[in-house]
């Protein structure tokens, strides 16, 4: 009876050492297996990037191609020039030199533009008022000039002796300027050695102004501002407001 028994455990014995290679190479193969699955999942990553990048470029280079530039704009666009900030009396004196900077040298003698219809829809521009006697032309401001027009207005009524209680078009720039600043902030980490003036010494990457107003000065509105003082259109505006070449801007 006992030799029954220990011929038993002997066979069960030489079963489960048979056994033993299938269990260990079981998991070697799903030890294998892992990181090949790993390996697969990251190549499928990288062509599912590749495939969504080839997509967008596509639609970035068929809309490039449907976007025509005009004349540079651009190139006007990129911040390519330094520039160091001043704070120069003469540019805020109540003088001949500083009024005639703020009055001609700093704005185009119009900033209104005249732009073909077709042109402002390729790009995206929302629709405008039509340009007088051009029906396939709309106007448009660049805002820079509207933003500059409101301190002008400012440093106007600062210098003025009169008292302007309840000046509703400079509480109008004042609001207009803190969106404009809010919308275009400028990171540069400006430098102080006084612990009250920061950023007057320090390089600015700026767009190139030069450039701006020649662009704007060859798309004007020829005659806008002659057209808004003929009054026969039924528009009420003050043409002096934002027309810095008029002979009655004081």
């Amino acid at each position: 009876m006992e030799d029954d028994e220990k011929q038993s455990k002997r066979l069960l014995s030489s079963e489960d050492s048979e056994n033993i290679p299938a269990v260990k190479h079981r998991h070697l193969k799903s030890r294998v297996k892992t990181p090949q699955f790993i390996l697969l999942c990251v190549v499928f990553e990288i062509a599912h990037f590749l495939l969504v990048w080839s997509v967008y470029d596509g639609v970035q280079r068929v809309r490039s191609s449907k976007l025509p530039d005009l004349d540079g704009l651009q190139k006007l666009k990129e911040q390519n020039v330094l520039k160091v900030f001043n704070n120069d009396n003469k540019w805020t004196e109540d003088t001949e030199f500083a009024n005639n900077f703020w009055m001609h040298e700093l704005m185009p003698k119009s900033a209104i533009l005249s732009l073909d219809a077709k042109w402002t829809a390729s790009q995206g521009i929302p629709p405008s008022a039509p340009t007088p006697g051009k029906p396939n032309e709309m106007v448009y401001q660049t805002d820079v000039f509207h933003n500059l027009h409101c301190l002008y207005r400012m440093r106007k009524q600062l210098l003025s002796n009169e008292s302007h209680p309840h000046d509703g078009h400079m509480l109008h720039c004042l609001n207009y300027l803190r969106q404009s600043f809010q919308c275009n902030p400028d990171l540069m980490f400006g430098t102080t050695t006084t612990y009250e003036d920061y950023g007057l010494h320090d390089v600015h990457v700026c767009r190139d102004y030069d450039a701006i107003l020649k662009w704007v000065d060859g798309h004007k509105c020829e005659g806008f501002w002659e057209w808004m003082r003929d009054g026969s259109k039924g528009i009420k505006a003050d043409p002096t407001l934002a027309d810095p070449d008029s002979k009655k801007v004081q």
